[in-house]
């Protein structure tokens, strides 16, 4: 349960819908580190999973940085 979160998961509900609707757009997840950042991410995930999306995730590590 996400609490606190409504402002963030009605944006990432309105991106899903118009996804749904053949649109492509972009968020951008920033944030000091425990601010539940991956969180809303995990939940976005479920949500479009829910609907028959499919989901691609990556990740950067440190390594790559400099890249």
């Amino acid at each position: 349960m996400l609490y606190d979160r409504a402002a963030e998961l009605g944006r990432i509900e309105r991106l899903l819908g118009a996804a749904r609707a053949g649109f492509s757009a972009a968020l951008l997840f920033r944030g000091e580190p425990g601010v539940g950042k991956t969180t809303l991410l995990t939940e976005a995930d479920r949500r479009a999973v829910a609907d028959g999306m499919t989901v691609l995730r990556v990740r950067g590590v440190e390594s790559e940085a400099e890249l």
